[in-house]
């Protein structure tokens, strides 16, 4: 009885060491009613307790690293776009304000723009008043010729009546002084007249060198008038003694004044015409004076519209760079987070790795790798049963309960399709099952993937025992992968 006392302490011993060494694999098979039975009772429910926290622990372990690649990446991404984001705004701001400058710029120029249009507007005013002028005096010019030409035909009449009534010439001296007179001060207006014709014609430029021609003609005639009047006074003085001499020269002066009467006429119509086209001058500058008036209004309200520009501008520009101050304090924060998320990373990893070192424990031997073979042709079986996912959950259910019962080794048999939700999960000793969706798991990612899924030992959160998890994918005739199937091995 002492010796087989002893023995179980030795076994207690040796398993409790072995447990200490963080070996879960190992229990106390130690049958007694004793003290010693009792307490190795205790160890190994302590033991299930210890492997139900470290299976616990994995689980909720390989969530948080999953939620941290997760986050690490999404981080990654907020981190990345924020700095795009901040040169972005940044880019934005300098430009708003190079747009401000740009404004600025165009405001200055609209500005000499309205004072150019505005000396065109006075320009023009001045202009028109000019071309009224020039219209009332080329008018006036009018009719002084038609005043001269009436004074030629009497001349011409007065010459012939002269030339008939030569015997009664002396008599009429004081009355030839007086015409002549009067003719030599038609010459001097004429000559002026002429004179302000001939400037005019120059500023008309090539379309008035006819008319320069006929103010030019119309400037010899006033001066030879002069000299004929100054004749005419000298004949006058001397016409007691010349008599004969001054009815000779009227006949020829008749004959003149006759030449003079057409070339007055021609001039009058040329003064018609430059009437007509110094009045079309005077319409053209109305019509400058009112484009001018009408572009410096544009001008005015162009200015408005680039000042409120502008003022928007500058706010715009000072949003940015707040904005873009705003943007670095966030991106500078998500790094933190960033960081802070590859920390919590890498504390979870170490956690796994604590618990990865109770699960190494466990050898591989002969009989696992058997049992691990058996299972496969197992799984092979479900996913090559045609229209898995057209059966109805109950026979589903069935079917993979049925599967366990014949296959003892498995703690769980389900099948999940494309989009990671189980279609029928059937777990031993109960009736329940989870409906989680298990896209992220490796498992469903490498078997979707169309390969062949074993893992390492793990502790069963359901049985509290070692297990491995075996998945292959499902595909139809074609080829095509719909689901995966999935098991979970119990190693003992």
């Amino acid at each position: 009885m002492l010796f087989k006392k002893n023995q179980m302490i030795r076994d207690m011993i040796e398993t409790t060491s072995r447990i200490s060494q963080g070996d879960l694999t190992t229990k106390l098979n130690i049958e007694s009613t004793s003290n010693i039975g009792e307490l190795a009772g205790n160890i190994n429910e302590m033991l299930m307790k210890v492997r139900e926290l470290i299976g616990q622990v994995s689980t909720a372990n390989e969530k948080t690293l999953n939620f941290a690649k997760e986050l690490e990446v999404n981080a990654e991404y907020i981190y990345d776009s924020s700095q795009e984001v901040a040169n972005a705004i940044t880019d934005i701001a300098a430009e708003s304000t190079q747009q401000n400058e740009a404004l600025l710029n165009v405001r200055d120029y609209t500005t000499e723009m309205k004072k150019g249009i505005e000396d065109i507007l006075q320009q023009a005013k001045e202009s028109q008043k000019i071309s009224n002028n020039m219209v009332d005096t080329v008018k006036s010019s009018s009719l002084v010729f038609e005043k001269v030409v009436e004074i030629l035909q009497n001349n011409s009449n007065w010459s012939i009546d002269l030339s008939k009534k030569m015997q009664t010439l002396k008599e009429e001296v004081e009355k030839i002084q007086r015409i002549t007179s009067f003719v030599t001060e038609i010459s001097n207006n004429t000559n002026l007249l002429a004179l302000n014709a001939s400037i005019e014609a120059a500023r008309a430029g090539e379309s008035g060198k006819g008319f320069a021609v006929v103010a030019n003609e119309v400037r010899k005639l006033a001066e030879q008038t002069a000299e004929f009047a100054s004749d005419i006074e000298k004949i006058v003085d001397s016409i007691s003694n010349n008599i004969i001499e001054i009815s000779t020269e009227i006949i020829k002066e008749t004959e003149k004044a006759q030449s003079d009467i057409e070339l007055a006429h021609n001039s009058k119509n040329q003064l018609k015409k430059v009437i007509d086209s110094t009045e079309t001058t005077s319409l053209s500058i109305d019509n400058i004076r009112a484009l001018a008036e009408k572009e410096a209004k544009l001008v005015e309200e162009v200015n408005e519209a680039i000042e409120k520009i502008s003022i928007a501008t500058e706010k715009s520009a000072a949003f940015s760079q707040e904005a873009a101050a705003s943007t670095e304090e966030q991106t500078a924060s998500v790094q933190i987070i960033f960081e802070s998320i590859k920390k919590m990373g890498l504390m979870a990893k170490e956690v796994q790795d604590i618990v990865e070192g109770f699960v190494k424990k466990y050898v591989m031997d002969d009989k696992t790798k058997e049992a691990i073979n058996m299972a496969k042709k197992v799984l092979l079986d479900i996913s090559t049963k045609e229209n898995i996912f057209d059966i109805d959950e109950a026979t589903s259910l069935a079917f993979l309960r049925n599967k366990i019962k014949e296959n003892d080794f498995f703690e769980l048999l389900t099948i999940i399709d494309a989009k990671g939700l189980p279609r029928a999960m059937a777990i031993k000793g109960t009736d329940e099952w989870l409906k989680n969706n298990v896209a992220h798991r490796p498992y469903f990612q490498q078997a979707i993937g169309g390969k062949e899924y074993v893992s390492d030992p793990y502790i069963s959160l359901h049985s509290n025992t070692y297990c491995i998890s075996l998945s292959l994918p499902i595909k139809t005739a074609a080829g095509q992968i719909v689901g995966i199937v999935l098991g979970d091995l119990t190693l003992g």
